[in-house]
């Protein structure tokens, strides 16, 4: 199945989330999306993690990419990121 290796660095970069190491949890997402264009689940967690790491026109750019993708986003979410820009 063409999902399974990014599936494989989306889930271990939600274990590297939970366990608050963001720079890992980011190289994951950043990875299964280099693999899979169209994880909008990794566009999404990847914009929570820039976030974190108050990288926050890239938390922006990849919340608006998961949108755009079709992810259900609450626009109060966009909202949060564009008052720190």
């Amino acid at each position: 199945n063409i999902r399974v290796q990014p599936n494989l660095y989306f889930f271990r970069g939600i274990a590297f989330f939970e366990m608050k190491n963001n720079e890992a949890a980011n190289t994951d997402f950043s990875k299964a999306i280099e693999l899979d264009p169209n994880y909008t689940e990794a566009y999404y967690n990847r914009s929570q993690v820039n976030f974190n790491l108050k990288r926050y026109k890239n938390s922006l750019d990849d919340m608006l990419k998961a949108k755009s993708l079709g992810y259900d986003v609450d626009p109060a979410m966009i909202d949060e990121i564009k008052k720190e820009l």
